[in-house]
């Protein structure tokens, strides 16, 4: 977990991470507004209708 993301959710084992997020503001964060990570087989699956802007890596989303 990373506590400088606005929302950090990592996946670690073969399963898929499948991810809606609506309506939500992930802004002025002290690393990424959004970061999800798939470290192993399987997939990100996700759709947003989201604000995340002024986070201080990235600006936007960060998929790994």
């Amino acid at each position: 977990m990373d506590l400088d993301d606005g929302f950090d959710i990592d996946e670690a084992d073969g399963g898929n991470l499948i991810v809606q997020v609506i309506d939500t503001i992930a802004s002025n964060n002290l690393d990424e507004g959004f970061d999800f990570d798939e470290a192993d087989d399987g997939a990100v699956n996700a759709g947003f209708a989201v604000t995340a802007n002024d986070n201080f890596n990235e600006g936007r989303f960060t998929f790994l």
